[in-house]
């Protein structure tokens, strides 16, 4: 009944409307959760408010790029009167321009996106007292600004840039209709996978407000630490936003926690696996400044270097084990761009601790990488936006290993690794790495640990599998100039994931 309103016009046919729209709620419609499925269907037959055709035309053109690599045609109606659907339309297009290379079109879009929200007044306290509202306005007002909220933390964190919609004014039980948690979720369009993949719970709305929960602390990062201005840092912040990440996840609902249990219940669906890949990153984030200037020279505060060495080496192990497992599921496609933002994260971690002098930190680094790389080529065949983070991870990792001897040997042991695998399936089974390393791997004095608030890190199954080709670490045409994270003084939140768009949002002195 849902799609009883869509008819053929002179740009699509019904049937291939109906696969497009499918796609865009199965895979990114719950991510962002910027339209309400309940207005946008109601209006789409009775040609309300909530429905537009530039709001259509845009969901097309982001579910497209799934299906084949040219655009499809959509009309920008820009010029019209600001509207909910207009806004929506914007949102969804700023995800899209990301995805496929266009970043500085989709933090444009997004801005306006934004400033139609205020231009309505939905960014103001009062119109949520209005007596006169019906209901299913003020869920889609909510989940419009709420959604806008989610997305413009996303897209900051991508791009190295501050926020723009910075106040919540929303209590986190402000989302009333759940009745979408429990709409089994199946993949849809994944070339014949369907039918083996387990229906489960989407827990749709479940997971959006606690997206509202984890954007609220990348918020507060981006005020305390992201955006510091002097080195005189006080590292309280940090330890205030490592407990604030421990809390979200301790009190977040089992149902939508990825740990061990992962391997024998089943995969969760992209956007519960993006909640939780997203909550790992944020360590490795606010860390991981102290963590590339370890071993750089002498600090004041070793424990400090030793507590994000650890960090972030368990962070980027459980990012790894995580996107692995996706990767099984969904046969490496589907990803988002903020999925490839957190694995690209974590790539940043393995890079360095490829030049590690302990040959199993060495080790591991080099297996982990050889897998992202491998998923990520995969990927970039649907969002050509990350190709060019592919080449900095290549670019790093070959200077790495053309200026240590440790990089040398754990050539040796990859390419061991790889001449067995060279005639099997990408299914080569093993655990990545340690879980969590302690201070003593790193030659710390585990008393200061308390210090910065050392929490454990959920353990996901250990049947995680290796993918083969070896070759993928530095078999890759290298730009002179590329962009390089090391080289810059003052490593920002983005790590060079968008190249071409430095961030201006950076530490500096």
């Amino acid at each position: 009944m849902a799609y009883a309103g869509l008819h053929n016009d002179d740009y699509i046919d019904a049937e291939t409307a109906k696969i497009l729209l499918s796609m865009y709620w199965m895979w990114q419609g719950p991510l962002h959760n910027c339209v309400y499925r309940r207005s946008f269907f109601r209006d789409m037959v009775l040609k309300g408010p909530y429905f537009s055709d530039f709001l259509v035309n845009v969901i097309y053109a982001h579910a497209a790029r799934h299906i084949q690599p040219s655009d499809t045609r959509y009309a920008t109606l820009l010029q019209d009167r600001p509207a909910i659907p207009t806004i929506q339309g914007l949102l969804i297009l700023g995800g899209r321009q990301c995805a496929v290379g266009r970043n500085s079109e989709g933090w444009l879009y997004t801005g306006m996106a934004i400033r139609m929200i205020k231009d309505l007044g939905l960014h103001l306290p009062r119109r949520l007292r209005l007596a006169t509202t019906e209901p299913d306005d003020l869920e889609t007002w909510k989940r419009v600004y709420l959604s806008a909220y989610v997305w413009d933390k996303s897209i900051s964190l991508c791009l190295g840039r501050p926020p723009s919609l910075t106040t919540m004014l929303y209590p986190l039980d402000c989302l009333y209709d759940h009745t979408d948690d429990q709409e089994l979720w199946q993949p849809f369009y994944l070339g014949g996978l369907e039918s083996i993949y387990a229906s489960t719970p989407c827990y749709n709305t479940t997971t959006f407000s606690h997206f509202v929960r984890l954007s609220m602390i990348v918020n507060d990062a981006f005020d305390t630490v992201f955006g510091s201005r002097s080195r005189k840092f006080v590292f309280s912040r940090l330890k205030h936003i490592e407990q604030r990440l421990y809390e979200f996840y301790r009190t977040l609902p089992t149902e939508l926690q990825m740990n061990e249990s992962l391997a024998s219940s089943g995969y969760p669906p992209p956007h519960i696996c993006c909640l939780n890949i997203l909550y790992h990153t944020m360590y490795i984030l606010i860390y991981r400044p102290y963590f590339l200037n370890k071993g750089l020279g002498p600090s004041r505060d070793d424990a400090l270097l030793e507590h994000a060495a650890t960090v972030c080496t368990r962070e980027a192990t459980a990012v790894n084990k995580i996107f692995q497992a996706y990767g099984r599921a969904f046969a490496n496609k589907r990803q988002t761009y903020l999925l490839s933002y957190c694995v690209y994260t974590a790539a940043t971690i393995e890079v360095k601790q490829v030049g590690d002098p302990d040959p199993a930190i060495s080790r591991a680094a080099v297996e982990r990488l050889a897998t992202t790389l491998a998923m990520l080529e995969e990927e970039a065949k649907q969002t050509p936006g990350i190709r060019r983070s592919i080449e900095i991870i290549r670019m790093r990792l070959q200077k790495q290993r053309q200026s240590s001897q440790t990089v040398e040997m754990a050539r040796t042991q990859q390419e061991t690794i790889a001449a067995a695998a060279m005639n099997a399936l990408p299914t080569v089974s093993g655990d990545l790495g340690p879980p969590q390393l302690q201070y003593e791997a790193h030659g710390g004095d585990t008393s200061n640990a308390h210090a910065y608030g050392t929490h454990g890190m959920p353990t996901l199954g250990n049947d995680h599998n290796h993918t083969a080709s070896m070759d993928a670490l530095s078999q890759w045409p290298v730009s002179e100039g590329s962009f390089d994270l090391w080289n810059i003084p003052t490593p920002d939140v983005s790590g060079g994931f968008v190249p071409d768009s430095l961030s201006w949002y950076t530490m500096i002195e």
